[in-house]
């Protein structure tokens, strides 16, 4: 049965401000309902009922079922996911004790961009654009499951693909996935990536199907790790 429809909101620079340290250690709880803090998206509404905003244990084992669960229940269209204000009010009012355990993990601080950052900080709308980015047509549940875990593997992979505009295509971004499986060398993705984008230019890449996606990725990849060693090295700037 679906339930009541509500009005889809995003945060004010009132709301922004109001999350501060005490929200972020939960003695507030959420972001209380104050009109000055939200403003309504016009025209837009969501069934938060069924939205399932649980988190089962902390850390991102929970990620890949998170992020389909998301996706399939918002129910919101790519162009108000984009507005990181949307996924603020989201994450403040009706996702706080989620992600405040998914996020407090051993001697970490939880970060305050995992409530109101930008879209690959975000801890909702990172999710549900990985499952976006990963669903494509016929597609089943257990293919699209994989596809988001594989997205979601390390911090770095997840920002760095997000964050390219070229990979925001179904297609190109499960060829990359494809072709990298669980290498996890930050350094290795980087440069296909680099490529990627020097070669666009020259190349239709967006317009490619996904098994031509990864043809295409797996020839950089090969020549990628050919050309030199590349050192386990941490990621840079990872975040909380």
């Amino acid at each position: 049965m679906m339930g009541q429809k509500t009005p889809l909101m995003k945060l004010t620079n009132q709301g922004l401000a109001a999350i501060d340290a005490a929200f972020l250690l939960g003695t507030t709880e959420r972001l209380p309902d104050d009109p000055s803090f939200a403003a309504q998206i016009e025209g837009e509404t969501v069934d938060l009922e069924g939205v399932n905003f649980t988190i089962s244990k902390p850390g991102p084992e929970s990620d890949p079922d998170a992020a389909v669960t998301l996706h399939q229940k918002l129910g919101i269209r790519r162009g108000v996911a984009t507005d990181s204000k949307m996924w603020a009010w989201l994450a403040t009012r009706h996702a706080a004790g989620a992600l405040r355990r998914r996020w407090t993990t051993g001697e970490r601080k939880l970060n305050r961009n995992r409530f109101v950052g930008r879209l690959v900080d975000n801890g909702l709308s990172r999710l549900w654009w990985a499952a976006e980015l990963t669903l494509d047509d016929g597609m089943g549940p257990k293919a699209h499951r994989h596809a988001v875990g594989l997205l979601l593997l390390s911090q770095y992979r997840t920002d760095r693909l997000l964050s390219m505009g070229l990979v925001r295509h179904p297609p190109v971004i499960l060829g990359v996935l494809d072709a990298i499986g669980k290498d996890l060398r930050w350094q290795v993705l980087n440069e296909i990536c680099k490529r990627l984008g020097l070669l666009a230019t020259t190349y239709a890449i967006d317009l490619m199907n996904r098994e031509d996606a990864g043809d295409f990725v797996r020839r950089l990849y090969k020549d990628v790790r050919s050309g030199r060693d590349f050192a386990t090295e941490d990621e840079p700037g990872a975040m909380a």
